[in-house]
């Protein structure tokens, strides 16, 4: 694991090494998603709110949400100092 899973690590390519049963229903998302690709990605990846945002390479739950409406999400994304975002 990279720096021990300290820091820069990517949250998605760990996860990604599980078995699907392992973890939460999640994808990955750049922060220039649309709110309306948004909304479609949380549809077919069955999601419901209120869901978890969090930077993929991020550390010691910098910037993890809750959030409850798909306005927020877009809010977040907007506002986020993070490229690349994953979705639970």
């Amino acid at each position: 694991m990279n720096n021990s899973g300290a820091f820069e690590v990517s949250k998605w390519s760990y996860m990604s090494k599980f078995p699907e049963n392992w973890i939460s229903k999640t994808f990955k998302a750049n922060k220039e998603t649309s709110k309306r690709e948004l909304d479609q990605l949380i549809q077919s990846h069955q999601i419901s709110f209120p869901i978890i945002a969090k930077p993929d390479n991020s550390e010691r739950g910098k910037e993890v949400r809750i959030l409850n409406l798909i306005d927020e999400l877009d809010a977040y994304f907007g506002n986020s100092h993070f490229d690349e975002l994953l979705i639970q």
